[in-house]
């Protein structure tokens, strides 16, 4: 998956100019988070949800997004659940002097839930890294299967039409 090194904070691909990393676009279809996407892409939050008033962009978006395949979204879903970053909602929640807007804009794709609790605390729980890891490596075995399976295919075909191709040009072959 193209989008792992960006999400990982690989930005030296985003100062060469790599487009994918780049482009508000393509960070949507594969994050599938407006918010997300424009802080991936250098943009302001109200930056990335003011592009969905746009005809024109809701258009290319629809044609941009339909290259992304949706088990690869999952996939990247899945990945940002095992290895994202939940730094910045827990400083923002520990931070006795915080008032918790922080959590507003903070990045909350791993947290499951956040609860006010007596005592005007706050407990916020995060999804089970342990079990996105184990999602992960099932579809990784599985693509692993497919792909074995297609490179055979690829090689049978090509050694027939080799074959075939010995067979137009007057040799024979014993049956």
């Amino acid at each position: 998956m193209q989008l792992f090194g960006v999400l990982r904070g690989d930005y030296e691909s985003r100062k060469k100019g790599d487009e994918m990393n780049n482009n508000f676009d393509g960070l949507f279809c594969w994050l599938r988070n407006p918010i997300e996407a424009a802080r991936l892409a250098g943009k302001t939050a109200t930056e990335g949800i003011k592009k969905f008033t746009d005809k024109k962009f809701n258009l290319k978006l629809k044609k941009v997004c339909s290259a992304v395949d949706l088990k690869d979204s999952v996939a990247m879903g899945l990945y940002r659940l095992a290895f994202g970053d939940v730094n910045e909602i827990v400083k923002t929640v520990l931070d006795e002097n915080s008032d918790l807007s922080g959590i507003m804009t903070a990045n909350l794709f791993n947290v499951s839930e956040v609860k006010r609790v007596k005592g005007g605390g706050v407990e916020v729980k995060f999804f089970d890294r342990q079990k996105a890891l184990e999602k992960l490596l099932e579809i990784s075995e599985k693509n692993s299967q497919e792909n074995k399976a297609e490179s055979l295919r690829l090689q049978m075909t090509k050694a027939v039409s080799e074959i075939d191709s010995e067979i137009g040009k007057g040799e024979e072959y014993d049956k």
